[in-house]
């Protein structure tokens, strides 16, 4: 299903008013936030390491809803 305002070139996601970030670009920072967060997990820090690995999560899911509306 396309969504009207979108327009999709194969890795990056445009609306009429900007450029999204590309697919391969989401995934190197969700990944960068999920060794973030292990270093986080090792020093016994796990608040800090479940906010990060909970802002990875976002990240994906906006990646999905961006590629899935369009």
């Amino acid at each position: 299903m396309r969504h009207p305002g979108l327009q999709h070139d194969g890795e990056n996601c445009q609306s009429s008013s900007k450029t999204m970030i590309p697919k391969t670009d989401l995934k190197k920072i969700a990944g960068g936030r999920l060794k973030d967060a292990d270093v986080l997990l090792r020093a016994g820090r796990y608040d800090s390491a479940i906010y990060l690995c909970g802002y990875a999560l976002e990240i994906g899911l906006k990646a999905r809803i961006c590629f899935t509306l369009i």
